[in-house]
């Protein structure tokens, strides 16, 4: 391992010989859609509350933020319940409550940063925590530099990374030179069966609006100090599968959305199906390696989807332009707020219905092999569910739909 000198800035501290009070903030950052703090976010905030309890705290203002998409009420909702987990948090670890001066929720309607990027995007999903505390002594000049001497590790030539399901890169040393791999943190979401997609609500549509049934997709991401960074020369990704379709493309998430409401876009670059063990060759030995593999080079990370059409997803506006006998539509309770959803036995989708009106939902049929059908509709503010098999939901002829029953839906838990 080799050494270099590198000169460094070193911070020198000249004490003021009066106190006085300053105002600082630090921020913490949200998933897209999500409240909840995460073990990054609670690591943050213990260090918070450390710094906390070493000064003379006088008050702290709590103010929480999304980025800019979605309803307006929505986000107001989502920025106030971000502060309330901060708030819970700190409190938690013994900071009191009476310092907390003001708790407050601003939606979409402060952003600090380019909500046309995903970066700025992802810097507006903040709680921010200002604090007021009384300066003892410490007014920081900087006024010298010296010589500092740090070991700095090599960088491997080459590096292979697995997903906790799964998924295999392998990084050249070109992908994020000069950086060294160690400093690089990657984030993975990774779905290769039915279940755990339709369980996540990630939607399986084209751009086009064309149904897709997926092999298998993942999401990640890669940071270096808090940024997003993407891999300056070609790096090799594989997808395990339990078997190959060789009909399959690989398609892209628009970046812009949230897994749960993106549409897939078909990308230029070709799948590689392998199935004589190339990619399990480059695998360490303490991975066990699928037999198959989805495999394919790529200059970007983010949501990639090994996918292949199925039937055309109907989007008629009006009633009189739906073909019934096409396609499937349900009645359920009447309610001020109606929500309706599909789970399915052949393919991976997770497709909302389209609203007739506000009791009535259309699937259609050339996008979907309907089996099971999950209504839900709100009782004195309660939502109320129920799933049942299709050929067990009576099918009204001359009114073209199946109807559920009041007495079949019980409270969501």
């Amino acid at each position: 391992m080799k050494k270099y000198i590198i000169i460094l800035p070193m911070l020198l501290l000249v004490c003021s010989l009066h106190a006085q009070m300053k105002t600082e903030s630090i921020f913490v950052y949200f998933k897209t859609d999500k409240s909840d703090l995460g073990k990054i976010g609670k690591q943050k905030l213990d260090s918070i509350c450390k710094i906390f309890t070493e000064l003379k705290i006088t008050d702290i203002d709590i103010y929480g933020h999304t980025d800019f998409r979605g309803p307006d009420n929505v986000n107001k909702v989502l920025s106030e319940q971000r502060v309330k987990s901060v708030t819970k948090y700190i409190i938690s670890k013994g900071i009191d409550v009476k310092y907390i001066e003001q708790k407050k929720g601003f939606g979409k309607k402060a952003p600090k940063y380019d909500n046309n990027t995903v970066m700025g995007r992802r810097l507006n999903r903040r709680v921010e925590i200002a604090y007021k505390y009384e300066d003892n002594g410490a007014k920081k000049n900087k006024i010298d530099s010296v010589v500092a001497e740090v070991i700095v590790p090599l960088r491997a030539e080459d590096t292979i990374i697995v997903g906790p399901k799964g998924t295999v890169i392998h990084l050249k040393k070109c992908a994020f030179d000069p950086i060294d791999y160690k400093d690089v943190k990657f984030e993975f979401n990774e779905y290769f069966d039915q279940e755990s997609i339709q369980a996540s609500g990630i939607r399986t549509i084209s751009n086009e609006g064309n149904c897709l049934v997926s092999g298998g997709m993942a999401f990640i991401t890669a940071t270096y100090k808090g940024n997003e960074i993407q891999p300056k020369c070609p790096i090799d990704i594989a997808y395990p599968a339990k078997q190959l379709d060789t009909e399959m493309k690989l398609y892209d998430a628009d970046p812009t959305l949230p897994a749960n409401s993106t549409a897939w876009t078909l990308g230029t670059t070709a799948l590689v199906f392998d199935s004589v063990g190339e990619t399990a060759k480059k695998l360490p030995i303490k991975y066990t390696p699928a037999k198959n593999y989805y495999a394919f080079s790529t200059t970007s990370l983010g949501g990639k989807n090994c996918d292949k059409l199925s039937g055309t997803f109907t989007t008629s506006a009006t009633k009189a332009k739906l073909v019934y006998k096409k396609g499937y539509v349900f009645k359920i309770p009447k309610s001020d707020k109606n929500g309706i959803s599909v789970s399915i036995s052949d393919g991976m989708h997770n497709i909302a219905a389209q609203k007739l009106s506000s009791r009535r939902y259309f699937f259609s049929q050339n996008c979907l092999v309907v089996t099971k059908v999950t209504a839900s509709y709100y009782k004195d503010g309660v939502k109320m569910t129920c799933t049942r098999e299709v050929n067990k939901i009576k099918y009204v002829k001359w009114r073209k739909m199946y109807k559920f029953k009041k007495k079949w839906f019980v409270p969501s838990k």
